[in-house]
């Protein structure tokens, strides 16, 4: 016998339970949805909360349509630039390597492309794509299209037309991303603009910023985000002003003198996210005054801003001419302080500590001359509407670290340590958990108002880490053990005291190694 609600459609549904339901569906199935009747049109509406801009004509293409459609553009708040851009060549290691195994490329087709779509492939991927691989030569035929529409889009600047654009259309917009990890690896990006989701079926291509990066290959020398080289020869970070320098990192040059040229906008976030890739922003834009810097301080000191994630990449900083003066002359402390209201920071470097060690001194004495102290760098007491801070990739000395901790307002709701290096007394992640546990007051405070904390630190497997969110919080706040060892200066958790993650999730499922009982 047919129940009350047989012959029940989806757009008999109560608005609430409408809307429900829409809130479980991706932005494909609201799209399809739509199509299927004139009452689901009206009534499914699409989340569109961000939109994406780089060198490539498509994603130009859907943005100013965004920006023009008087239903959507009203509820973007969020602008994600992705700054990579697509090569001609990759320069080889020596006479490069050839595997004799495979047959030359087809006529026309260049060896070095036809070597980085096998590695994506047979050696990334393992073979499993989600589509059979387009003919090398249809691949390597369409890389050219979207290299001939880049180099149009580079020479007309048209990219940053459309921005500034959309900087007028977009009355909710306030935050603006920035990052080199956009295309993720071989048909899994991480995000899916415009660009990725036009690509025919089956499309090899380079992703210069994937990561295992086969080792044939130099990517030191790229010209937008550079990554560094595990070798003889380290990656060094030239200075700012050096001739081309600053053009590898476009998107942050363009963006910052629009918004500081144009006043009349909302932006009060910027985040510089490399995901895991070891780049970020050229740290020696802090070795003095600048065009691009003032721009920067330009952005941060505007009232109500926000949010700054700031990621540096600083290889040869501890060499002896240079001893980390772009973080001890000032500068970066006088950018960060004129963000007054600032709710949430995240600081990271990345930095080949493994050039630091050696002459077989202990770590710590090895260390020591490179530390610099935290507040010296960020004007932690002017932050008194911080909600959220972030540390990642620092040297740091456990009782400097503390005396910053103790310093953060009671307004703060979260705390990220994760892949810190340290020197000094007491360094290691075991004492500095017992310290903070025991010289923090944060145990006192009202559930309500205690940071919450995130711990990520490196595990084995190519940028796999081990996250420790839930046996930190369990250490401070509850009856938990430290999740470290006591083994000096050694980084690894206990045994089931984490999770240990992949950077690309959709690749390898999270190896769950948490106790939970």
């Amino acid at each position: 016998m047919p129940g009350p609600n047989a012959g029940l459609k989806v757009q008999d549904l109560s608005p609430e339970i409408f809307g429900l339901v829409i809130s479980f569906l991706p932005n494909r199935d609201i799209k399809n949805l739509r199509l299927s009747s004139k009452i689901l049109n009206e009534r499914a509406h699409l989340r569109l909360r961000r939109v994406f801009l780089s060198a490539n004509p498509r994603n130009i293409e859907v943005f100013r349509a965004i920006a023009d459609d008087e239903e959507f553009r009203h509820h973007i708040v969020e602008v994600i630039w992705d700054d990579v851009q697509l090569v001609d060549h990759i320069p080889e290691r020596g006479e490069g390597m050839w595997n004799l195994d495979r047959p030359l490329p087809p006529e026309g087709v260049p060896a070095w492309f036809d070597q980085v779509c096998w590695w994506n492939t047979e050696q990334f991927l393992g073979n499993q794509r989600r589509h059979p691989d387009l003919p090398i030569e249809e691949s390597w035929a369409y890389h050219q299209q979207l290299l001939q529409q880049q180099q149009d889009v580079l020479a007309s600047e048209a990219d940053v037309e459309a921005f500034r654009y959309g900087l007028q259309r977009f009355p909710a917009l306030r935050r603006i991303v920035i990052t080199p990890a956009a295309h993720g690896i071989l048909d899994h990006p991480l995000y899916e603009t415009p660009m990725i989701r036009a690509f025919p079926p089956g499309l090899n291509y380079p992703i210069l910023h994937a990561y295992p990066r086969l080792d044939d290959f130099d990517y030191s020398n790229l010209h937008i985000w550079p990554l560094p080289e595990k070798g003889l020869i380290p990656y060094i970070v030239p200075p700012w002003n050096q001739e081309g320098e600053r053009l590898k990192w476009r998107a942050f040059c363009l963006l910052t003198r629009e918004l500081a040229e144009i006043r009349d906008h909302e932006i009060l976030e910027l985040v510089i996210d490399p995901h895991i890739l070891e780049t970020g922003l050229n740290c020696r834009i802090f070795d003095g005054p600048c065009e691009e810097y003032n721009n920067l301080v330009t952005l941060l000191r505007r009232p109500g801003f926000e949010r700054i994630d700031l990621a540096l990449t600083c290889n040869g900083q501890y060499y002896n001419d240079q001893r980390w003066s772009s973080f001890r002359n000032g500068h970066l402390l006088y950018a960060l302080s004129q963000a007054l209201d600032l709710k949430h920071v995240s600081l990271q470097t990345q930095i080949d500590y493994s050039q630091v060690e050696g002459d077989g001194f202990p770590q710590s004495m090895q260390f020591a001359q490179h530390f610099v102290p935290l507040q010296t760098i960020m004007p932690i007491k002017k932050w008194q509407k911080l909600r959220h801070f972030g540390l990642s990739g620092f040297l740091v000395q456990s009782d400097d670290l503390i005396s910053a901790l103790s310093a953060l307002p009671t307004t703060l709701r979260s705390i990220e340590l994760s892949f810190l290096s340290f020197t000094g007394e007491r360094g290691n992640w075991h004492d500095l958990f017992t310290d903070m546990r025991s010289m923090l007051d944060w145990r006192e405070r009202p559930t309500g108002e205690r940071p919450l904390l995130k711990v990520h630190v490196p595990t084995v497997g190519i940028m796999r880490y081990c996250c420790l969110d839930r046996a930190a919080n369990d250490f401070f706040y509850g009856e938990g053990a430290n999740p470290f060892a006591d083994y000096g200066h050694r980084l690894d958790p206990f045994p089931g005291k984490g999770i240990d993650r992949d950077p690309y999730p959709f690749i390898s499922t999270d190896m769950v190694v948490e106790t939970l009982d």
